[in-house]
């Protein structure tokens, strides 16, 4: 899936390098969801399945999409796990 592979990835190397403000997080997914629609960012998409959905595991029936704020959290939380962890290797 091009959005998996692509959009997801790229954004995941740009969460782990800095902090991603919410606003634009919100931006990444409304052109991952019009592209996933629709086929283009522009113009409105009506969704024929819920977001939760979508991002459930394929094990459960989902489309193993993830959540970008998710993924924003997780990797902020594992630089400031290596700050501390730096901090207290070389006092």
């Amino acid at each position: 899936m091009l959005i998996k592979s692509v959009f997801e990835t790229i954004q995941a190397f740009w969460m782990s390098l800095s902090w991603i403000l919410k606003v634009i997080l919100n931006q990444n997914f409304q052109i991952c969801f019009k592209f996933l629609w629709k086929g283009s960012k522009d113009g409105r998409a009506f969704p024929w399945v819920r977001w939760d959905k979508i991002t459930l595991p394929k094990k459960w029936g989902g489309w193993g999409l993830k959540k970008l704020f998710h993924i924003s959290k997780d990797l902020a939380t594992k630089v400031g796990w290596i700050l501390i962890d730096f901090v207290i290797l070389w006092t």
